[in-house]
């Protein structure tokens, strides 16, 4: 088994071309993983992943039917980077359940310095939670979002987001 022999893994990749189960209560095993990759994961067990694994991780590339960007939001205070693929997370964002966790706004995002969207129709309202939470953003990659404007990214100048971001790159926008 990967968990005997891989103690020290800290980097990895789960996923395949069909949906999948993840055995979540072998992340305990892995104390040193940082960056994570989700794919094609069932949506039930994204949390409980998370939940075990999150607090460590600096990176997560997801692309997972339907997850909760709550869930992200809650279980990984130490993300520095966020690349979402493809699929798109729901569209709106759990308040009781973050407080439930005892977070408080500035523990979102907080450390995050990266974020790249490849999904094609994010919902604008998820893209504004991250941006609004993440005050040490340096870059932004958009590959697709209908609804977003130029006037958007003034409107959160001038609400003290993005203060850090040094670098936008907006494709087929």
């Amino acid at each position: 088994k990967i968990s005997i022999c891989c103690r020290n893994l800290k980097t990895m990749f789960l996923g395949s071309n069909n949906v999948r189960r993840l055995n979540h209560p072998v992340f305990s095993r892995w104390p040193h993983l940082e960056y994570l990759t989700l794919e094609n994961i069932i949506l039930d067990d994204v949390p409980n992943c998370l939940e075990i694994i999150g607090g460590q991780l600096k990176g997560l590339k997801i692309q997972c039917s339907g997850f909760d960007l709550t869930d992200i939001a809650i279980f990984c205070p130490k993300l520095e980077s966020l690349i979402i693929q493809k699929e798109v997370p729901l569209g709106t964002v759990n308040w009781s359940r973050i407080e439930k966790y005892g977070r408080t706004s500035k523990m979102l995002f907080s450390n995050l310095k990266h974020m790249e969207i490849t999904c094609c129709s994010l919902h604008k309202s998820s893209f504004t939670f991250i941006v609004k939470h993440a005050i040490n953003i340096l870059s932004i990659k958009i590959y697709s979002l209908p609804s977003l404007k130029r006037e958007d990214f003034e409107s959160w100048i001038r609400d003290k987001c993005l203060q850090q971001l040094g670098m936008v790159s907006l494709k087929n926008l």
